[in-house]
């Protein structure tokens, strides 16, 4: 493994729906095109907490105490409880995706599980509704969509493409599985995670995943030398 001093660094998303195989395609990928350079994966699904995040995210969980009491305003303490969270998870995936760019444009080459999309209902992407009712719930929801539209994009997508039936089936074998109404919720909320201009390697994931990724590693390695030359 050699360490990029060259600059020419890249950031790849894998994009998809639940139960379609990213996490171990992007493992498969990192340790594939690890074997020459540097790579660093990254989830940008539940990323690390960061020193802003952190407070709204223990705000958050004293508020679900406290709704959880059967005040008269538990309705309203219970959505502030949601909203905090919502926020906490958007400041933690801004500082994600900014670290993520730094590294790149110092030369790395990183691979990210999920990227955040930029409008309500995406994949990863804004989930305070636009039209909360309270003004609070407006600001904070104004404030998370400001956070994803400020969110640079990748410079490569990786979009897994898995039938709906097929992720429903890897799902039921989980441990804990989802509902299969979130398995499709998931597949129309991918579709929203849209980066105009951004190239996108449309990947068939119900191959084989050696094939798979074999063929991904070296598309995204002709990629990286198109992009450096």
């Amino acid at each position: 493994m050699t360490h990029n001093t060259t600059g020419s660094g890249l950031l790849v998303a894998v994009i998809g729906p639940d139960a379609a195989g990213k996490t171990a395609l992007t493992a498969g990928l990192t340790e594939a095109l690890g074997a020459q350079r540097r790579v660093i994966s990254m989830h940008l699904g539940t990323p690390p907490e960061t020193m802003v995040s952190q407070p709204l995210r223990v705000a958050s969980r004293v508020l679900h105490r406290l709704s959880a009491t059967g005040a008269r305003t538990s309705g309203r303490t219970a959505h502030a409880a949601l909203y905090l969270r919502a926020l906490a998870l958007a400041v933690s995936r801004s500082a994600a995706v900014g670290r993520a760019h730094r590294l790149a444009a110092r030369g790395e080459v990183v691979i990210t599980d999920r990227y955040p999309g930029r409008v309500p209902g995406s994949a990863s992407g804004p989930s305070i509704a636009p039209a909360a009712t309270s003004k609070i719930g407006g600001l904070l929801a104004r404030l998370e969509r400001s956070l994803y539209r400020r969110m640079p994009p990748p410079h490569l997508i990786v979009r897994v493409r898995v039938p709906v039936e097929e992720c429903t089936k890897r799902n039921a074998t989980r441990a804990t599985p989802k509902a299969e109404a979130t398995i499709r919720a998931s597949h129309e909320a991918c579709e929203l995670v849209r980066f105009p201009g951004v190239a996108e390697l449309d990947v068939d994931n119900t191959r084989p995943l050696a094939l798979v990724v074999a063929g991904l590693s070296a598309e995204i390695s002709s990629y990286l030398e198109h992009r450096s030359a």
